[in-house]
């Protein structure tokens, strides 16, 4: 009997945790005499002193370990006493803003040292840093692939319950969420989902339908901190799966010491409820912080007539993320991470294969996702690593099919997904010319294995045997080269190479230009090749994989009060694997070879007085090997912002727009509408004493009770019942945040 992959971690994280157990428990302060120095820390914007900051200070020899944290005061000073002599680092945190940190403060006996701190509005600073492009940290301007990041304040301005609901709003960021019948299904930059490759933390999420899609209405916010998405060919760096590129969901991790305290309590309309709480603590050696989360929610129904015709089911959500690191001495970081979640729905109506009224039945379904991973990084010197990990996953669907006429109950098959990751990697950043140049590589062994009754293939696996590298050479301080390829043997399809190269040219400090170029490679799902539900639909186990060679190109200006950027990308891919609805039974083939291209264009502005309007917008035109436009996507969409926030009265509140245009039409002239969509939401902080606030929002979703965008017909009137998005009616939601911050 197979080992199930979280037996798996929980025996390897008990095995390094029962090493680090005791290091843990040590106090949190490090064994520095203190003396009577003290440090005051101003923290200001561009309008002035900043209340309510958080300041967090370390030895700047292990930046790690957090000593103390303060809050500024309503002057923005924030005061710690009693340091000993050393060299420090300074944190300052405010949401909305840009972390901001001084590496070089140093304290010298008694006395009081000040130290100014200016912080800028997060999406304007040239400071913030990604981890997801090149897998490691890294300036984001500096990036040369084109990154939408969405930070814990923007998630907050969104309200969203589940991935789909946030990433649905980055319409013109090249982001496109197809959500129909409960489903929300990700593309980027006309690649379909399929070919985007979704994290957790840098872990896969499982839990792909027949054609290869992850639903993001499974996926809950939950402890969630930012996320980031990286567009173009990301093969090269995470395998099969990434042609169009990867979205990451980075959980909070404590970095304040002592205890932190985050909780969420809120509901609205078709009865939303919602509770999430995130706990944490950090210590000086270590630290936890976990997140769980649990929501029900009624759904809603597009025409009562229909019973195929539901938006969203009714569900329940639990969910739930853990992450802990210890240091062992100064060489070894032990780290393990977890997330878990659930969602149970009922009244979720499909119909049978015929499509007769007498087949109509409620697929109700508990899917449960969980993965664990233990992790060790060995600092061999200040610029060589190596990390070794391990993460185990299971996705489980369990269905039953109740029948409308007759009440017939018919339980399905259960359906089982394995992917278990072992990686070694290493880095080492070798100096030439008065500069670092990073240098990574690594070893990856992958198995996945799908157990599943509608297959004509019992439990099918793969092994995947992957070995990579990517090196970057500075040259001088304004041109960073990369280029970098992977090897990935399948067990099923061969072997496979995926290069990419790229480059970012400094032309001053806050102008860049970036170019990338890679090829992606994805061999076919289990489902497309072996799903078997005669006389219906049946997979192609004669697929062949699909690959994607794509370009992007662009530009970026980021100033304190100003944001541009530009991007063309250029995707052709080959091979595409499709639905082929010309053959009975309906399959899986090669039929498509197709280019996407187009552009993204983003602009932000922050005003005097706290106001902020930001756009983005996206041009996308798709095209077979005959240059006939084939569609699937609105030519041009654009999402729009304006945001107003004042920290020192603790508001925010901002009004959003997604704007779609006309889908290009299909062969026989029918084609989808544009249409638009409007949110608001306003928070407000009632509360403030020290590093403790409660603030409550309200918000309004689909402001102008957009509805009823139904395909037209080649005369442009609508075919009725046939919806093509399917949106909420105007909906209301309150809440309320307890933030409980530095607890000792």
């Amino acid at each position: 009997m197979r080992t199930p992959p979280l037996l798996s971690g929980v025996v390897v994280c008990a095995a390094l945790f029962s090493i680090a157990g005791p290091v843990l428990a040590q106090s949190s302060t490090l064994s520095t005499p203190a003396t009577n120095a003290r440090l005051q820390v101003t923290a200001r914007d561009a309008d002035g002193v900043l209340p309510g900051a958080t300041v967090t200070i370390a030895r700047s020899d292990v930046p790690l370990a957090p000593l103390a944290a303060a809050i500024t005061d309503a002057t923005g000073v924030a005061t710690i006493d009693g340091l000993a002599a050393g060299i420090y680092t300074v944190r300052v945190s405010v949401l909305g803003f840009a972390d901001a940190t001084r590496t070089d403060v140093v304290v010298e006996g008694t006395g009081v040292v000040s130290v100014d701190v200016t912080l800028t509005l997060g999406q304007f600073s040239a400071e913030v840093t990604v981890t997801t492009a090149n897998r490691r940290e890294q300036v984001l301007l500096d990036v040369a692939d084109p990154i939408v990041l969405i930070d814990q304040a923007q998630i907050a301005d969104t309200g969203a319950r589940t991935a789909k609901d946030l990433l649905s709003e980055q319409t013109g960021a090249g982001i496109q969420v197809q959500a129909g019948g409960g489903q929300g299904h990700l593309s980027l930059n006309g690649i379909p989902n399929s070919g985007v490759l979704v994290l957790i933390d840098g872990r896969r999420y499982l839990g792909k339908d027949a054609n290869g899609n992850l639903n993001l209405e499974d996926l809950p916010l939950t402890g969630v901190d930012r996320v980031e998405v990286v567009k173009g060919a990301g093969s090269a760096l995470y395998g099969s799966d990434a042609i169009g590129g990867v979205v990451n969901f980075v959980t909070r991790q404590s970095r304040t010491p002592g205890v932190t305290s985050l909780s969420d309590i809120s509901g609205g309309s078709y009865g939303d409820w919602r509770v999430n709480q995130t706990l944490g603590w950090r210590g000086s050696r270590g630290g936890v912080s976990g997140s769980a989360g649990y929501r029900e929610y009624d759904g809603f129904d597009l025409s009562a007539a229909n019973p195929q015709t539901i938006g969203q089911p009714p569900s329940t959500w639990w969910s739930g993320t853990l992450n802990a690191d210890t240091r062992l001495g100064d060489r070894v970081l032990l780290r393990a991470a977890g997330d878990y979640s659930k969602r149970d729905i009922d009244n979720y109506f499909f119909s049978g294969a015929t499509q007769l009224a007498s087949t109509v039945y409620d697929s109700q379904r508990d899917l449960t996702r969980y993965s664990v991973s233990p992790t060790m990084d060995v600092i061999l010197s200040p610029s060589t690593t190596v990390t070794a990990a391990y993460t185990g996953g299971w996705y489980l669907r369990d269905e039953t099919r109740v029948f409308v006429v007759g009440g017939r109950v018919q339980p399905q098959a259960p359906w089982r997904e394995w992917n278990d990751e072992l990686r070694l990697t290493a880095s080492h950043a070798w100096r030439a010319f008065g500069m670092d140049h990073p240098l990574q590589g690594g070893f990856e062994r992958r198995h996945e294995q799908l157990s599943r009754g509608s297959l004509d293939v019992v439990d099918p696996a793969r092994d995947i045997t992957t070995a990579w590298f990517q090196q970057e050479v500075r040259l001088g301080n304004r041109l960073t080269l990369a280029a970098g390829v992977r090897y990935d043997d399948f067990s099923d399809f061969g072997s496979e190479w995926s290069p990419k190269a790229s480059l970012s040219w400094r032309l001053a400090d806050q102008h860049r230009l970036r170019l990338s170029a890679g090829q992606g490679y994805r061999p076919p799902y289990f489902g497309e090749l072996y799903l078997f539900t005669p006389p219906a639909f049946v997979g192609n186990p004669n697929l062949q994989p699909e690959t994607a060679n794509t370009v992007n190109a662009g530009y970026a200006w980021a100033t304190a009060r100003v944001q541009l950027s530009a991007d063309y990308y250029l995707a052709r891919v080959e091979n595409g694997i499709t639905f082929d609805l010309s053959r009975q039974p309906f399959t899986y083939a090669n039929l498509r070879t197709y280019t996407s291209q187009g552009t993204n264009l983003g602009a932000a502005v922050s005003l005097p007085g706290g106001f902020t309007p930001s756009l983005s917008y996206t041009f996308n035109r798709r095209e077979d090997q005959d240059g006939i436009e084939i569609g699937g996507f609105a030519r041009h969409s654009a999402f729009l912002k304006l945001l107003w926030a004042s920290n020192r009265l603790g508001l925010r509140a901002n009004i959003r727009g997604q704007v779609l245009g006309d889908v290009p039409p299909a062969p026989d002239g029918s084609y989808q509408s544009g249409y638009q969509v409007w949110n608001a939401q306003v928070s407000q902080r009632l509360l403030r004493r020290g590093p403790n606030a409660v603030s409550l929002y309200l918000q309004m979703g689909n402001l102008f009770d957009e509805g009823d965008v139904f395909l037209r017909n080649a005369q442009g009137q609508p075919v009725e019942g046939d919806f093509q998005a399917w949106l909420a009616p105007r909906t209301f939601l309150a809440g309320l945040t307890i933030d409980l911050g530095g607890l000792r």
